[in-house]
């Protein structure tokens, strides 16, 4: 609804300052979202190359894998496995805290580890 101009509330010099500032914020923050998007993927495209080419160790650098194990809670085993209360507990938390909560057994029979694997470029020092 777009309010007539006689209903609108009239402001003083800082509360627009204030909100403009933060406008001003929140395109910043756009656009180097947008420059930091167009960075990592400008990396994801370099080490493909490096990768293509089998490049691991170059001069003083060296690309080396980053391997992180993700856990993620199989809702259908959990069903099976917990009552109606610990299931609905176990799903809507972090699995750092369905740990503290459930049977860490339960928590192992539900839970699946998948691998992924990131890269990232160090430097020596010769």
């Amino acid at each position: 609804m777009v309010r007539k101009q006689s209903e609108i509330i009239k402001s003083n010099e800082l509360d627009v300052a204030l909100l403009k500032e933060i406008y001003e914020h929140e395109l910043s923050l756009k656009e180097i979202a947008a420059k930091v998007k167009e960075i990592k993927d400008r990396q994801k495209n370099l080490i493909w190359q490096v990768q293509q080419k089998n490049i691991t160790r170059a001069g003083n650098y060296e690309l080396v894998p980053v391997v992180k194990i993700n856990r993620y809670i199989d809702v259908v085993v959990a069903r099976s496995l917990l009552d109606d209360d610990k299931f609905m507990e176990a799903i809507s938390m972090s699995i750092s805290k369905a740990e503290y909560h459930l049977t860490k057994e339960n928590l192992e029979l539900c839970t699946h580890k998948t691998p992924s694997t990131t890269y990232k470029v160090i430097k020596h020092d010769l």
